[in-house]
Order: structure tokens, then sequence, then C-alpha cells
């Protein structure tokens, strides 16, 4: 038998010794070294947050605030010093909003308040002062892309949920876009956010366990006759 190297221990045996039985011998067995661990660099920087972006996009998804109800809403460009958060259009046609409560904490009230013609246009614009930044907007996702959704679920907190784009499913609405990333009541007019933290639809609804979503592109030249007014 080949006996493996090179550290050693007792093999026992018995040698009769004067009627004593006595352990002897030794065995030489196999030990794998410890990895060698590369030594840490102090001037190393930390990997870099793929989803910085989408952070940062939804650190702008506003809550807005109601009389009868809450939604959701995020700033889509500024004009005139005053800055237009897109919204579902059942959110200002029911809710009764009369704010916008920013993440950090600030209340802003509503001074102006828009609607498409089109009611089956389910989007609106409330407008608010003393808000600078705006969130980008970007094209529609391709299928299976991930998405993420970021709206004020039950008016409670800010929540940014990961999902993927649906892309063409069965009895899909017309006209809607559907992805798998979370929502609940509140969380309408809140931002469909793509990778690069670009807005890509507004959510209207929970339908078939998948949030539904109005395709940015859809709302835009809406809202770009809005802005001119």
């Amino acid at each position: 038998m080949r006996v493996p190297d090179p550290v050693l221990v007792f093999l026992i045996f018995l040698l009769p010794v004067g009627g004593l039985s006595v352990t002897a011998g030794l065995l030489s067995v196999r030990r794998d070294p410890a990895p060698i661990q590369a030594p840490q660099d102090p001037t190393a920087q930390p990997a870099a947050d793929p989803l910085a972006a989408v952070r940062a996009s939804a650190q702008h998804v506003a809550l807005v605030d109601g009389w009868m109800g809450s939604g959701s809403g995020f700033p889509v460009a500024t004009v005139g010093g005053r800055t237009a958060y897109l919204t579902a259009g059942h959110v200002v046609r029911t809710a009764g909003p009369h704010s916008v409560v920013l993440a950090d904490g600030r209340s802003l009230p509503i001074v102006r308040m828009d609607l498409p013609p089109d009611q089956s246009l389910d989007a609106g614009l409330v407008w608010v002062d003393g808000v600078e930044s705006v969130i980008g907007i970007g094209p529609a996702p391709a299928p299976l892309a991930r998405v993420w959704s970021a709206g004020w679920p039950q008016g409670v907190a800010l929540v940014l949920s990961e999902g993927y784009e649906a892309g063409s499913i069965v009895r899909r609405p017309t006209g809607l876009g559907a992805c798998s990333a979370m929502v609940c009541h509140g969380s309408s007019g809140g931002a469909v956010l793509d990778a690069e933290g670009h807005a890509v639809g507004i959510v209207v609804q929970l339908w078939e366990f998948v949030a539904v979503y109005v395709p940015i592109d859809a709302a835009m030249p809406w809202v770009a006759e809005s802005l001119a007014r």
C-alpha cells in the first residue's frame, strides 16, 4: 500500500509485550495546504453600484397626497420655476390631490393640475414650486428587460421593486405595458424605470398579478402640449 505524504499520525496495532498489548506504529497522511490569499490593495476603489442610476431616479418619485386618497408621481419638466409631476389620471380625478410629498419629507402644495381631454389616456400632471430635479425619459423596454417600479404604496413609504418587462401577453390591455414589478394601492402614478434610471411608464393598476402601466411615449405628446400652455 502506498503511504501518502507528509503529516505523521499514529497507526494503532497490537504488540504482545509481557502479557500487555502495546500500541505502536506511524502513518503518513496528506493534508492540503491552506489557500494563498491575495494581498488587499488599500487604494482599490469599491465596485460601482449597478443600480446607482435607478436609485437616484427613484428618490425623485413623490407621494401625491389627497383629501380622498393618495397616489404617486414623478417630475418630468420644469417650466417658469414650476415643476410638473406626471401621475395617473385617475389619481387626479378621484384622490382630490392637494400636495406633493418628497422623499426628504417636504410637503409642497399643488398649484396647478392638468388632465388630457381623452380620458382613455390615464395620465395627469400636478405642478409644484420649489423643485428643480426631473427624471429623464427613456425608450420602451425590450421584452424581458429588467425594470423597476418606484412609488408610495398605501402612502406609507417610497418603495423600489424590481421586475421584468412582460412584452406581449395574452389579454394584454390595448396600448398599455405590463411588468412583474410589485405594485399595490397607492402605487398608481409611480414610475416604471429602466436600468439607466429613465422613466418608461406610469403605473396605473395591478392586473392579473402584473403591474400595468401607460408607456411614457404614449403620454409625452399630451405632456408636451400641457407644458407649452
